[in-house]
């Protein structure tokens, strides 16, 4: 099987090589990745810059093709489908250091790139671990190989997996759930230069709360399952459409 990797926290980032460390021994293993993290880059594309592609070489993935692009996680599997004749069976987006969990998935480029390639009639996954300094990859890794049939089966857009950082051995198990509800503070943090001009930093803080009875993929994490959420790329709101069609029939 061809499987093309890449991610948003950069090529050289220790969860993409881990996700293509697990997989090169037994399939044909492609990396193409951003340059440098571009954590929150969402579905955009490149267009006022030219995009450069590197080769590069990582000690430990000998032998797997693996390239640099200083674009977005989208514009990486664009480009490796477009330009370097990439034809994968499956696209992974991952490991991502850090949760993808609920509406976030809008802004990550980890998701995202699984959206560009399932959009492209590519089948894709994507896969993160709760935790911003990750020690735990392997179960994400297993989730990850025991879906790949479900997504070669076309079973969704994209399959959304977030796990928490623990040891195989308290792993819970898995949960399929659906996304939870994330809003954040609306106002950036304003701070103050040496040179007394102010910048800003994007809000860390959250303003909803998981519910203990929620059935949602940040309620199963928080409790200590791998959770995996089936994503569609049609945001279509078709009930909505409906009533609008009813309304104008009357």
């Amino acid at each position: 099987m061809k499987i093309l990797i890449t991610n948003d926290d950069g090529v050289y980032a220790a969860g993409i090589r881990a996700l293509a460390k697990a997989f090169c021994d037994e399939h044909e293993v492609f990396v193409v990745a951003p340059d440098s993290e571009r954590s929150g880059a969402s579905h955009s594309i490149t267009l006022t810059t030219p995009l450069r592609v590197k080769q590069v070489e990582l000690s430990d993935l000998p032998g797997v093709p693996t390239f640099a692009v200083n674009g977005t996680p989208v514009d990486c599997v664009k480009i490796a489908c477009g330009n370097l004749g990439v034809t994968p069976d499956v696209v992974l987006s991952g490991i991502n250091l850090g949760a993808n969990l609920g509406s976030d998935v809008h802004y990550s480029g980890t998701v995202s790139a699984a959206m560009a390639a399932a959009a492209e009639g590519v089948p894709a996954i994507a896969g993160s671990v709760c935790a911003s300094k990750p020690k735990n990859f392997a179960p994400v890794i297993q989730a990850i190989k025991a879906m790949i049939p479900a997504a070669l089966e076309g079973a969704c857009g994209v399959i959304n997996i977030n796990a928490p950082d623990l040891p195989m051995e308290e792993v819970k198990g898995y949960r399929f759930t659906a996304s939870s509800h994330q809003k954040y503070e609306l106002a950036y943090v304003e701070r103050e230069d040496p040179h007394r001009q102010k910048y800003y930093w994007v809000p860390a803080g959250k303003l909803t709360r998981c519910e203990p009875d929620e059935d949602t993929d940040e309620r199963w994490v928080q409790e200590g399952y791998i959770a995996i959420v089936p994503l569609k790329l049609d945001l279509t709101d078709y009930a909505c459409l409906q009533a609008w069609k009813e309304k104008k029939a009357e």
